[in-house]
């Protein structure tokens, strides 16, 4: 298990450890849901942070990126979002040289670039394209380099992306900078996304628990309260009646590497 992952595990364990030993146990119904005063507060903050990240993405959403100077020259290039890409539930960011009106001339011609993330190779890319259509670049011209680090809402920075010829830059990058991530923390939209993906049922549950969604899984894992594994099944249809009464946590782990905590009660 990787230290990201470990941390958030031990963040559920800890909360839930809470939870079972709390005096208070006052509830609150919301869309026919009981949620403890404890898990109506971590709410709270998870929506607060979430509106907090998302109004300073708003206003710092630039990339600046220099790199591949046989093709794009020694210079800077700011990168704006200018869109999402959504896989498995997990929303990405897009990038482009904007305007997007060829405006920027370069060793190859005049150049846009673009970095997102492709869904159908599982990595990020930095595209070119020198030859239009103005206003509507397609990239098709090639890929500059590209990333199998799997980072959200932004592409990685230089360090933790490994970035990879594409095919037209021996040279690697020299800057990129502004909106990326380090790879130092999970992000909150990597969670709750994944989160909102997956759904399980029945819950309490006395004999199987369907995990419903739409995401390749390749495992999930079952553990006790006190950090104890004591399921592992590679099927969406899991077998609980084995486990003694009590709640559980259900780690459930994409076949791209996303995690996700589900609690559950054994009946």
């Amino acid at each position: 298990m990787n230290p990201v992952s470990e941390s958030i595990l031990a963040g559920f364990f800890y909360s839930e450890i809470q939870k079972r030993f709390s005096e208070s146990y006052s509830t609150y119904h919301i869309n026919n849901k009981v949620f403890s005063s404890s898990e109506k507060l971590m709410h709270m903050k998870l929506k607060l942070l979430f509106l907090c990240l998302l109004f300073t993405s708003i206003l710092t959403a630039q990339i600046t990126f220099q790199g591949c100077p046989a093709v794009l020259g020694a210079q800077n290039f700011v990168l704006t979002n200018t869109g999402t890409n959504t896989d498995e539930g997990i929303v990405r960011n897009t990038y482009e040289s904007t305007p997007l009106n060829f405006g920027q001339s370069c060793p190859a011609g005049v150049c846009e670039i673009r970095i997102i993330w492709n869904d159908v190779a599982d990595r990020w890319e930095i595209q070119l394209d020198n030859d239009g259509p103005i206003n509507t670049p397609n990239y098709t011209t090639g890929v500059l380099y590209f990333s199998t680090a799997t980072s959200s809402p932004n592409p990685p920075d230089i360090a933790s992306g490994n970035w990879q010829d594409g095919g037209f830059c021996p040279t690697g990058i020299a800057t990129m900078n502004g909106d990326v991530d380090d790879g130092s923390a999970l992000s909150i939209e990597d969670i709750s996304n994944i989160e909102n993906a997956i759904r399980i049922y029945p819950n309490p549950a006395k004999d199987i628990v369907t995990i419903e969604t739409m995401i390749s899984l390749s495992k999930t894992e079952i553990y006790t309260l006190l950090g104890k594994k004591v399921l592992t099944s590679n099927s969406k249809q899991i077998d609980v009646s084995v486990l003694q009464e009590g709640i559980y946590l259900m780690r459930i782990k994409s076949s791209k590497g996303k995690e996700t905590i589900k609690r559950f009660i054994k009946q």
